[in-house]
């Protein structure tokens, strides 16, 4: 959202989030030629979101924003165990 991206873009299955992390972790499972070119395309393929602005830099935000709260949250349980 910081980056001017909408939750409608962002989406929840296969949207712009979810394609940009995977072009971050794993480019070779993305399928640029298979991305739908409109809204109604994509609830036809089980696209919730836009892909289309997805890039592997905003992937890569989420992968960080990902390793960052994980490791936070093993660093706390590990702490309440002491």
């Amino acid at each position: 959202r910081a980056k001017g991206i909408t939750d409608a873009q962002i989406g929840s299955h296969a949207g712009l989030a979810d394609t940009s992390l995977m072009l971050a972790t794993d480019a070779t499972l993305v399928r640029p030629d298979r991305m739908p070119r409109n809204a109604a395309e994509g609830a036809a393929l089980g696209v919730a979101g836009d892909p289309r602005g997805s890039t592997a830099a905003l992937g890569q935000l989420g992968v960080d924003a990902i390793v960052a709260q994980s490791v936070a949250s093993i660093r706390a349980v590990l702490a309440a165990r002491r």
